[in-house]
């Protein structure tokens, strides 16, 4: 405990002088626009277009961040898109962005399925949150894609049926589920016990922790179940649907005539029902995303003396970036200790484009057991990014 003890207090930083911006940043102004486009169900392309000034035009189906735009009037246009389980359409078709010189800006696209799969059965408010309320449920990101797979391997049917019902689950919600490949770690564990009998039984779990924001967000999830093995195609598929409902946030009701009762039989089978699909709008892509901000890029920091002034560039998010921090790390056989070295007062830490900062930093900040990242935090969490270091003592 001594040895961690020291390395924390080795750790402690102070502000440092302060330090405008270098001739790099200044010579070289640009302005960017960040698209964000949200991951869809299946191995799917997702055309957005971008056209502005003098021709421009630029065709892309994943994030970016453009650069060294020219100021001007840009378009931002989003296309339906299918894939395997049907039509997808942008939340947001089409927006316009007028970027000034040395402006940084970013647009956000989502989908949803255009016809969600519905069982025209039961009342639409016949649903309920697992945690939190319904106007700010614990819920995933939608916009990013959620693993499955099972924790032994399983008859080829009851992998078809499961893989059917997650496809389902995808339709009401259009939050996007993958079957893990092998040797890869699951999100969601998918645990069945084949038994004899014509009864099922089961359990899905949503785990959830602190984004480090105050927004608790779910990051993982875990269906168990027991199958009768003579039961029918009908009851697992039923049972199926409504573990994954828990999974991603909604739980049971009272109603019989919805795939969230407390009890599941063979009609249910046929798909979320109206009140279900409601409530896994709540918690899908309707309820927008949860993304933490792009990573920065060309990140770089130059050692001089005790001061390590850091250079890079931030891409816009949705939400914006609201602080930047920098973190060093000492990991050792005693344990792991962290500092965070206090910016130039003159630094604010928020928003997007070209940045710099200087900190004081501890003179083993170049030791190989000691990580320097910088860590750039929004409403919905924060993303590190390893800092590559010059200037340190050969």
């Amino acid at each position: 405990m001594r040895g961690t003890s020291h390395v924390a207090a080795t750790l402690a930083m102070v502000l440092t002088a302060a330090a405008g911006p270098t001739a790099f940043w200044q010579s070289k102004p640009e302005s960017s626009l960040t698209v964000i486009i949200a991951e869809v169900p299946g191995d799917t392309h997702t055309p957005v277009t971008i056209t502005g000034p003098d021709g421009y035009r630029v065709d892309i189906t994943k994030t970016a961040v453009l650069r060294q735009l020219e100021a001007g009037r840009y378009t931002v246009t989003a296309e339906t898109v299918s894939n395997p389980l049907g039509d997808m359409t942008p939340q947001l078709r089409e927006k316009v962005v007028d970027l000034a010189r040395n402006d940084h800006q970013g647009v956000a696209f989502t989908y949803q399925f255009e016809a969600p799969a519905l069982s025209p059965v039961g009342a639409p408010d016949a649903y309920a949150i697992q945690t939190g309320t319904p106007t700010n449920p614990v819920r995933w990101n939608p916009c990013s894609t959620i693993t499955w797979g099972p924790v032994l391997p399983l008859p080829a049917a009851e992998e078809q049926r499961l893989t059917l019902a997650f496809a389902k689950a995808s339709i009401a919600s259009g939050i996007p589920f993958r079957r893990v490949a092998p040797g890869e770690s699951a999100q969601v564990s998918v645990n069945l016990t084949m038994a004899p009998g014509d009864r099922v039984s089961g359990e899905g779990e949503m785990y959830f922790s602190d984004s480090g924001t105050g927004r608790t967000i779910a990051d993982r999830g875990q269906i168990s179940g027991v199958i009768g093995t003579e039961t029918s195609d009908e009851l697992r598929e039923a049972l199926y649907l409504h573990e994954i409902g828990h999974v991603l946030g909604i739980t049971h009701v009272p109603q019989d005539d919805q795939v969230m009762h407390e009890v599941v039989d063979e009609s249910d089978a046929k798909g979320f029902a109206i009140g279900d699909t409601n409530g896994l709008r709540l918690v899908g892509a309707a309820a927008g995303c949860l993304d933490t901000p792009l990573g920065a890029k060309e990140v770089r920091g130059t050692l001089n003396g005790s001061t390590l002034t850091v250079t890079w560039f931030q891409p816009a998010s949705q939400p914006p970036v609201v602080k930047t921090t920098l973190h060093l790390t000492n990991r050792t056989a005693l344990g792991r200790a962290s500092g965070e070295p206090a910016w130039d007062k003159r630094f604010v830490g928020a928003g997007a484009g070209p940045r710099e900062a200087s900190a004081t930093v501890p003179a083993n900040v170049c030791d190989p057991g000691i990580s320097v990242t910088i860590a750039a935090t929004n409403a919905n969490g924060t993303t590190e990014t390893p800092v590559v270091l010059s200037g340190c003592p050969k």
